[in-house]
């Protein structure tokens, strides 16, 4: 059960929600199933947003300090004040991407790429057939990869390693890479890029490093 903005629906299997910054946005599991989900997110601040109806706080507070703050018996948020909120409801437009139908799906019958670029990091979910070669001498962004299904080898640099599903590759910008899918089959993966937006904040401000306080 997902809202973005006023948007609220149920999300399925193979589907891409994207939260643009200051966005109201919420998840939660419905009663059916479970809900497992891949959470990505830039540096530009933690894993702790603001209620849609209070200001952002002057620092971005770690998850370590609001579980003391709660532990404690106090709000960990701000003062609730609608006229200092940042949040955005109206005028997203469609934050849902459908990218598969299932993950259970059959493979692609070609090297398929599907990318949704945001403000700060572009997401693209990515099937490959066996010995197909995606390369680049050196990367623009930094780029993180995350197996779905299959294998890919892959050099970064210097360095070579065969990865499966539940495997991370981290390419550096400005790193050369290649991932070749194995003989076994086609492969299934997720893939996050930074965007310049994003690289020339992090410059200017530098990442939120405290994640876990």
């Amino acid at each position: 059960d997902s809202v973005v903005g006023k948007d609220r629906r149920i999300v399925q299997p193979g589907m891409l929600v994207h939260f643009p910054p200051y966005a109201r946005h919420g998840f939660k599991a419905n009663e059916d199933n479970d809900l497992v989900y891949l959470y990505i997110k830039d540096r530009t601040w933690t894993m702790i947003g603001a209620a849609a109806d209070e200001a952002l706080p002057d620092e971005a507070p770690s998850a370590v300090e609001v579980a003391r703050a709660i532990a404690a018996g106090k709000y960990p948020g701000q003062k609730k004040d609608k006229t200092r909120s940042k949040a955005i409801i109206d005028g997203l437009g469609t934050c849902y991407y459908t990218f598969i139908d299932s993950l259970r799906a059959p493979p692609a019958s070609a090297h398929c790429e599907h990318r949704v670029e945001g403000t700060n990091i572009a997401f693209s979910f990515v099937e490959s057939p066996a010995g197909h070669v995606t390369a680049e001498k050196k990367a623009a962004h930094e780029i993180f990869i995350y197996v779905l299904d299959g294998e890919l080898d892959a050099r970064v640099g210097a360095k070579k390693k065969r990865v499966k599903k539940g495997d991370v590759i981290h390419v550096p910008r400005g790193k050369g890479y290649t991932f070749t899918v194995t003989k076994r089959g086609p492969v299934r993966y997720a893939g996050v890029q930074s965007t310049p937006r994003l690289e020339a904040h992090i410059r200017k401000y530098g990442a939120a490093d405290n994640w876990r306080g």
